[in-house]
């Protein structure tokens, strides 16, 4: 679990900036990562062949960052149209 923890925590920081470079593909991994930290416990001990790692998680932050990046995607990421057009051929000749 540790591994997956820190795989999850790098990918939160990685994408942390995507307010500053507004960026709204990284604004998603972001709240993926955020999704993804939130599931994890609060504190807990995973051993490997490495050896023991603890963690212990801020799951309000993680909340909160999520709850920021949500609004922000809302404010920044405009819906995909999904409005059919189709060709006017009225005035094509044979």
């Amino acid at each position: 679990m540790a591994d997956s923890y820190a795989t999850v925590f790098e990918a939160y920081l990685d994408n942390a900036s995507y307010e500053a470079e507004a960026d709204v593909a990284k604004a998603k991994l972001f709240l993926t990562a955020c999704t993804q930290l939130l599931a994890f416990p609060e504190e807990a001990e995973a051993g490997s062949q490495k050896g023991s790692q603890r963690y212990k998680a801020n799951l309000v932050l993680f909340g909160e960052q999520q709850q920021r990046v949500t609004d922000w995607l809302a404010a920044n990421n405009p819906p995909s149209s999904t409005r059919t057009s189709y060709g006017d051929l009225s005035d094509y000749r044979v």
